[in-house]
């Protein structure tokens, strides 16, 4: 959902200002499931009996009425829950529901089904939907809702199981889409989102296990928090593991499934997916990184915008241990995994063992997608990428599996960046190193990286394995480091790659060693106009 302050928002919201897009000190959250019947309470004890048999039948219903009491009593037996400190099992079938009740989120007052309470936990059976029904939103009376939602901050949390449906093609936010004009509105499943008396919203000790999140035509499914005020306080302890995050943001352009607004998140093994690529509409960001010691590993994404976005919050100066690992990114339209830090500096992150892969799917405005890169305006410190693998189908859009490309803000600098043993395949770009005329760069490694049949694609024409360049003029790279890198074009005279490694700008401390290209249209190694301070041996 990548929604900041309204002064560093990339999105004009009517009405609404929202907050915008390794863990070794992450506690695990266990919360353990009791098979005893004094620890858990069934729903159907607490509803009356004459909606059981349209529930267990999946009986679709649209009657506000109906709705409106149902929900009533579901919010009645998870507040009963809570108190007696019991789990509430929630038996299959299909529940129609409608927001009863309101709370101040941060961006006005949000519609909710449910308050979300302390110590609730809700198990459902399989085959348990929670579904809004039709009409609550439409064209002519657009309503700001939520599923789950609160403004306080609150601890020990689980939902397990639970379908939750946001029936977002009947529920529209975007009157005006016809004229391409979309509503920003959030529509999430559960939404942390506030600052009540100075006090911002959170949530602790939270488990959310094998549920899943369909059809929201809002900006986020799972929003952890949402203030715009400075230094709150964080929530910790997030465990989002073996989830499905289904067709988000079907009427708004800038959805992200995962805000995560809070510190020791780790999301593992959950499924991110559209039915469609990304346009004016659909997945814009799958999840976002908005704090310390935060986990996205073993999770698979496709036809998003983006996968993953790196930045920081406004309580933390540095936001740091965060590791993605281990994830499969398909149909990527923009940039796989990327950093922005618009919000804090960002250290000490490993992005590793990820495979991503680009098809021929164009985005307006993109000329270059990116497997793996750094936008930030602000320095970013620490960063290791290995062992990745960026693959590319396009011809129509141009492709780099790394990009670092320097700040253009003083004393802004990205720093101690090693990148190895990653492998880009038919990419325009293996990796790129860019400065700017006010934008310099610290240590730079490249080491191992293997680059095979890059490929001409879009508006560029002469792929490199390693291209160390600049926009406009060049600044210092201080420390420059390329060693046993490879290049190779086995295409013969169908090939395309122009260089293995071409450097043109300001480099202090130059490094090179042991790399080799093969099957090059231009040469394996060529300089530009460069300035080299020092160039120093392999052994140095």
């Amino acid at each position: 959902m990548t929604n900041g302050p309204s002064t560093l928002s990339r999105r004009a919201i009517v009405g609404m200002t929202l907050v915008t897009p390794a863990a070794a000190s992450f506690t695990a959250l266990a919360v353990a499931r009791s098979q005893s019947s004094t620890d858990t309470i069934n729903l159907f004890d607490l509803i009356p009996q004459a909606f059981h048999a349209g529930i267990i039948a999946r009986t679709v219903e649209n009657a506000p009425l109906r709705a409106r009491a149902l929900t009533g009593h579901i919010q009645r037996a998870i507040d009963t829950a809570a108190s007696k400190r019991q789990r509430l099992v929630v038996p299959a079938g299909l529940y129609n529901i409608t927001p009863i009740g309101s709370f101040e989120a941060e961006a006005g007052r949000c519609q909710r089904c449910f308050a979300i309470r302390n110590g609730m936990h809700i198990d459902a059976e399989p085959g348990a939907t929670f579904r809004i029904i039709n009409d609550v939103s439409t064209n002519e009376a657009v309503v700001f809702m939520c599923m789950f939602g609160t403004n306080e901050q609150l601890a020990d949390i689980s939902w397990r199981g639970l379908e939750m449906d946001m029936n977002g093609l009947n529920n529209p936010i975007s009157p005006a889409r016809s004229s391409r004009q979309y509503r920003l509105l959030n529509q999430a499943h559960i939404f942390i989102s506030g600052t009540p008396g100075g006090h911002a919203a959170l949530a602790t000790n939270v488990a959310i296990d094998r549920c899943r999140f369909v059809n929201t035509p809002g900006v986020s499914c799972i929003v952890t928090a949402q203030s715009n005020a400075s230094n709150t306080t964080l929530g910790r302890n997030w465990r989002i593991y073996g989830c499905q995050f289904i067709d988000g943001g079907l009427d708004t352009p800038d959805h992200s499934a995962i805000y995560a607004w809070a510190q020791d998140v780790v999301c593992e093994k959950c499924t991110f997916a559209n039915r469609a690529p990304k346009t004016d509409i659909g997945g814009n960001v799958a999840f976002e990184v908005h704090g310390s010691n935060q986990r996205f590993i073993g999770n698979k994404i496709s036809n998003y915008y983006q996968g993953v976005w790196i930045d920081g919050n406004r309580t933390e100066n540095i936001s740091t241990n965060i590791t993605i690992s281990d994830n499969e990114l398909n149909r990527v339209s923009g940039f796989g995994i990327m950093f922005y830090g618009e919000q804090s500096h960002v250290s000490n992150v490993i992005i590793d063992n990820n495979v991503i892969t680009f098809d021929d799917t164009t985005y307006p405005g993109v000329d270059i997608k990116i497997g793996i890169g750094c936008l930030s305006p602000l320095s970013q410190t620490n960063v290791i990428v290995k062992g990745n693998k960026v693959n590319s189908f396009a011809k129509k859009t141009a492709s780099s599996g790394f990009t670092l490309q320097a700040t253009a803000k003083p004393n802004q600098i990205h720093d101690n960046f090693q990148i190895e043993n990653n492998s880009f395949n038919e990419t325009t770009f293996g990796s790129q190193i860019i400065t700017n005329p006010n934008g310099e760069l610290g240590s730079i490694e490249l080491k191992h990286n293997l680059c095979r049949n890059l490929s001409r694609a879009g508006a560029f024409s002469t792929p490199q394995g390693i291209g160390v360049d600049f926009n406009g003029a060049g600044s210092l790279i201080h420390r420059l480091v390329l060693l046993d890198n490879i290049c190779t074009d086995t295409r013969g005279q169908a090939a395309e790659c122009a260089f293995g490694i071409r450097i043109q700008g300001k480099v202090g401390d130059l490094q090179l060693a042991g790399n080799s290209a093969s099957g090059m249209t231009a040469a394996a190694y060529a300089e530009g106009v460069l300035t080299v301070s020092r160039r120093l041996s392999a052994a140095t």
